[in-house]
């Protein structure tokens, strides 16, 4: 039996993979090839600046073929906009617009 594994999975599973091999394997790599005895770090920006290039290149892949970007984007709005509760709202949205009504209130009331 054969495992599929879902277009956004692979997706995520691939950054996370790289990001970790970034971080974890490659100053231990480093560290072999120049004969240190501690590895040698990845400076942060260079860090982010890898994690872009490694996004950009996730977005011109699913970008160079129209059905693997709505396969994507269907699965990934599908995740955010999955309703909860009796209302149907999301819970985030429903968080996010109780924090906020106090404060809008206050405000006419000074006014």
């Amino acid at each position: 039996m054969k495992l599929r594994i879902s277009l956004f999975w692979s997706v995520v599973f691939t950054v996370v993979g790289l990001y970790l091999l970034l971080a974890l394997l490659a100053p231990t790599i480093s560290m072999l090839l120049v004969g240190r005895d501690d590895p040698l770090p990845i400076p942060s920006a260079l860090m982010t600046i890898y994690m872009t290039l490694i996004l950009i290149g996730v977005a011109v892949y699913l970008a160079s073929d129209d059905a693997r970007l709505a396969k994507f984007a269907r699965i990934a709005l599908k995740a955010i906009q999955r309703r909860s509760g009796p209302t149907g709202r999301r819970p985030a949205a429903t968080y996010t617009r109780r924090s906020f009504q106090p404060l809008s209130r206050r405000r006419l009331d000074s006014v």
